[in-house]
């Protein structure tokens, strides 16, 4: 969790997918975070609802991916199996 804000100040404005402890999954665009690691998304989707706005507290976060990654990795895999 230590380099969870500086992780999550690389990602801002990309989309992210973001497990919870509590098996939830939450997509949104990273707006901020702040130093108790919170995070900050708009545009989120939480359990296929739509939200302006959501506050994710640090201490609840299992991982974190960021879409855009998420789709280079899996678009290198496809180019080695190609």
């Amino acid at each position: 969790m230590h380099d969870l804000t500086i992780f999550v100040q690389s990602l801002k404005q990309q989309r992210v997918k973001i497990n919870l402890k509590t098996n939830e999954v939450i997509h949104g665009t990273v707006q901020s975070t702040d130093n108790q690691q919170n995070i900050y998304l708009i545009d989120a989707i939480i359990d296929d609802n739509e939200v302006d706005k959501v506050l994710v507290r640090g201490s609840s976060v299992q991982s974190i991916q960021s879409l855009q990654q998420l789709d280079k990795v899996l678009q290198k895999c496809a180019s080695k199996v190609l």
